[in-house]
């Protein structure tokens, strides 16, 4: 989690950038649209234009095009943070899931990397992506 300066940061949105060619990717976006009864969170691919701009205003330096991030007003989260930042928005039972705050980002991370690895080997490229930027 990179802690950003509260000046910087345009959306008023919480948005969740993601690997826009892959197909796990594309499917958890799905889930997480017909779950975000309250139409809070936003969903550049991270290879677009939008993605970009955001990343550059939260002054982010890493290399995120492997990983899932979620770019609030004042922080970015990757990889399990940024899962755990979506759920909480997800109503109630979904927010229950917070608690594996607990656990430490060590140990929580590892799956996440290990999918982001393999993902397109398990789930395949999606040749063209279905949503506008």
């Amino acid at each position: 989690m990179i802690e950003l300066d509260s000046k910087k940061s345009s959306s008023k949105c919480p948005i969740l950038l993601f690997e826009g060619v892959c197909n796990l990717c594309d499917s958890a976006v799905q889930f997480v649209i017909n779950r975000d009864q309250r139409e809070q969170l936003r969903f550049p691919a991270l290879q677009s234009e939008a993605a970009r701009s955001a990343l550059r205003c939260a002054d982010a330096t890493a290399n995120l095009l492997d990983s899932m991030a979620v770019i609030d007003d004042r922080t970015i989260h990757t990889c399990s943070s940024a899962a755990l930042a979506v759920a909480c928005r997800l109503g109630v039972t979904w927010s229950l899931l917070d608690i594996a705050k607990l656990v430490a980002r060590s140990v929580r991370d590892p799956l996440c990397t290990w999918i982001a690895r393999n993902q397109y080997q398990w789930f395949r490229w999606i040749s063209e992506y279905p949503f506008n930027c």
